[in-house]
């Protein structure tokens, strides 16, 4: 969008899903104008892995490129605030993000205050507390392959009692300096700074609600104000 407002006259993304790319390719026309095209086809990295090898459009249409901007610009901002929107299924939440939603009441510099003023053992439990995490285990599998299948069928299902059965979990520490206790309160700070930027999940997507642009906001908002006069 941003290229597209700065004048490139040819621009595109794309998004891999499942082997799939949709590719967005928008074209500047004068004046004012942008022809848009969308198509889907074979991930380019997967040709060889029994996918179609044609590509389909999905859209083409001209437009005017405020009509464009504000389209995306807006579904995207009111996808973020809807309930089909599942941020635990891509934003990153890091350390820092899981105290803030269990301690809401601590701004950031309170809570780096409170844990650097921990023991390494108390600082080690707390934040295991926060985001705890486990290795799984099945001492009854055969082998290593064995064990692994069905650590994999448990992560997949969970809540089944067969693919728990015989499990144990070992806690998986988080990793704080065995001299810690030794520190300075200024390396302690430090430590505990770092250790809330790691990540406690999976995903690595941005926080699409913070994903805003006041210049794409400020050209929308001019061409507003040009309509209403």
């Amino acid at each position: 969008m941003h290229a597209i407002l700065a004048g490139v006259q040819e621009c595109s993304f794309r998004i891999i899903e499942e082997g799939l790319e949709v590719e967005f390719i928008a074209r500047c026309r004068p004046p004012g104008n942008v022809s848009l095209l969308v198509r889907e086809g074979p991930e380019k990295s997967l040709p060889k892995l029994g996918y179609a090898a044609e590509s389909r459009v999905l859209l083409r249409a001209t437009t005017s490129g405020r009509q464009l901007i504000g389209g995306f610009y807006l579904a995207i901002r009111e996808f973020a605030r809807s309930p089909l929107y599942r941020n635990d299924q891509w934003e990153r939440e890091s350390l820092a993000d899981r105290f803030r939603s269990l301690v809401p009441m601590m701004n950031d510099g309170q809570l780096i205050q409170h844990l650097a003023s921990l023991s390494r053992d108390e600082l080690a439990k707390e934040v295991f507390k926060a985001a705890a995490s486990h290795w799984v285990h099945f001492p009854d599998a055969h082998d290593e392959k064995a064990e692994f299948t069905r650590a994999i069928d448990y992560f997949l299902d969970p809540e089944n009692p067969v693919t728990s059965a015989g499990m144990y979990q070992e806690p998986d520490e988080w990793d704080v300096p065995k001299e810690y206790d030794d520190w300075s309160l200024e390396q302690k700070t430090e430590c505990v700074y770092q250790l809330l930027r790691e990540p406690v999940n999976s995903w690595m997507g941005d926080k699409l609600v913070e994903l805003t642009s006041p210049t794409i906001e400020h050209y929308l908002c001019l061409c507003a104000n040009v309509a209403d006069h």
